[in-house]
């Protein structure tokens, strides 16, 4: 420890390449979209199921409030009667 207390110049210098080195190994986020694709969230993940709840209802309707309601059954699925 002592060590690198009195030679902290040298961790300074490790880290630079390590920095330089990151940025000059990244890929180009453009590239990558324009190969690829866009990245999109799965429709069964629940922020998509939400998102487009609320398309259906709620922003679109006069006289709305938005609510968020989470349902939590552990490890089980929903009951039908949750579900409604």
């Amino acid at each position: 420890m002592r060590w690198m207390n009195k030679h902290y110049i040298w961790n300074v210098i490790g880290w630079l390449a390590i920095v330089i080195l990151a940025v000059v190994t990244i890929p180009s986020m453009s590239k990558l979209v324009a190969e690829k694709g866009q990245i999109t969230v799965p429709s069964s993940y629940q922020s998509t199921r939400a998102t487009n709840m609320q398309k259906q209802w709620g922003r679109s309707q006069r006289g709305t409030t938005a609510v968020v309601v989470v349902f939590n059954n552990g490890n089980s699925a929903l009951t039908s009667a949750q579900n409604t």
